[in-house]
């Protein structure tokens, strides 16, 4: 009996020290396995080397963008730079990858020859997508066109280079263009200012769009303004000319005409009486040998934006009234719009004053006083005392004499 047990006991220990040493030799090769993943772990890096562009959708659970994110990085194992097959990796992250921003991280798990290989926590950035922006005009980006149809002048704009599902196709102004959707869109592209007079070849750029999902290049569109040139304009009522000036002129350009009058109960006449008196309170008798018989305001308008034409030269001829076709001779005082002013000599045929002007403005119509003037009377008092200053000198000595 005693036999048996020992037996027993013999057969207790052997299996137990087997299960100690199996036990102990697992415990030694995870021990191993611990040490070498954290080796593989240490030995794996990533790093983005490359921009990665905003595509509309998150980069890092698309199977369809991973190879794209992939090509963005470099990876090293065991100190030589690799290029792993896609397939192979698996990304771990739990943000949104869509936006452009620079605080994405991301896990990257290689496996390879039965090894599970994990990179630290990685940092990437999204960069916003490059696009440009045509400037249409008239649905063309090379437009010639006449000076009286600036007006008419369409703009679109058309954004090239964005992702699909951002952009609308629509018509405008009978124009099929690319639309940035307002989502992503916070400010539009536009052009602040065209040209509203002849131009050659005028660069047109738009500028201005904000997004926070691209940044904007623009393309430039060439704009070329032609004008028509036009012998006279005039202004007439009941088939008869009132005013009208020969020159040159563009054919966008309107006359406007007005009879301001002498009446000094007109602020506006006033007014430009006051000014010619500064103007010429020292240039000898034209103030005081002449009167004023009218005053006129003659201008050029361009029908575009309403703005005064510059530096208008022109023969003018101004149908006067009846009861001024009677005088000697008339002048012209004339107070240009330029800033100038000048006097100008004029002549009375078939009832209309002709006189030529360097640019348009205010014009006085004077003639010289009828009659003695105050000049003619000082002269005339002057010659008279002198006389009989003399003469009561010659009676004196005379007397003294005799």
């Amino acid at each position: 009996m005693s036999y048996i047990i020992r037996e027993v006991l013999k057969v207790i220990l052997g299996i137990t020290t087997l299960i100690f040493i199996i036990t102990l030799s697992l415990f030694s090769l995870n021990e191993k396995d611990i040490a070498y993943a954290r080796e593989d772990l240490n030995d794996f890096s990533v790093k983005q080397s490359s921009n990665l562009y905003y595509i509309g959708e998150n980069y890092i659970i698309s199977e369809e963008s991973k190879k794209t994110f992939l090509d963005a990085f470099t990876f090293t194992l065991n100190g030589t730079e690799i290029t792993p097959d896609a397939e192979k990796i698996t990304l771990i992250s739990d943000m949104n990858a869509i936006k452009p921003g620079k605080n994405y991280k991301c896990v990257f798990k290689y496996f390879y020859n039965d090894r599970i290989y994990q990179s630290e926590e990685v940092s990437f950035e999204i960069s916003k997508r490059n696009i440009s922006v045509t400037v249409l005009l008239n649905g063309t980006t090379d437009l010639t066109i006449e000076e009286s149809e600036i007006k008419n002048i369409k703009i679109n704009y058309d954004y090239v280079g964005a992702v699909d599902k951002d952009v609308r196709i629509e018509t405008v102004n009978g124009v099929t263009v690319r639309t940035l959707n307002d989502d992503v869109l916070t400010n539009k592209a536009y052009v602040e200012t065209l040209p509203k007079t002849p131009v050659e070849k005028y660069t047109v750029v738009a500028g201005n769009a904000r997004s926070d999902y691209y940044n904007f290049s623009y393309e430039k569109s060439t704009l070329t303004i032609t004008r028509t040139l036009v012998p006279e304009l005039k202004l007439v009522s009941e088939n008869d000319i009132l005013v009208a000036l020969n020159g040159s002129f563009s054919s966008v350009y309107s006359l406007n005409f007005k009879d301001i009058g002498t009446s000094t109960s007109s602020a506006e006449y006033v007014e430009i009486e006051s000014d010619v008196e500064r103007k010429y309170a020292n240039s000898g008798t034209i103030l005081t040998d002449n009167e004023v018989v009218a005053c006129y305001n003659i201008s050029v308008i361009s029908s575009i934006d309403g703005s005064l034409a510059d530096n208008v030269s022109a023969t003018v001829r101004i149908r006067l009234a009846d009861n001024l076709k009677n005088k000697n001779s008339y002048r012209v005082i004339a107070l240009y719009n330029n800033g100038n002013t000048d006097i100008l000599n004029a002549s009375l045929s078939e009832e209309y004053l002709i006189f030529n002007a360097a640019d348009m403005g205010d014009f006085l119509i004077i003639t010289p006083i009828e009659g003695i003037g105050l000049t003619t009377y000082i002269i005339a008092g002057t010659i008279g005392v002198a006389a009989i200053l003399i003469v009561v000198i010659l009676v004196a000595l005379f007397r003294k004499k005799y």
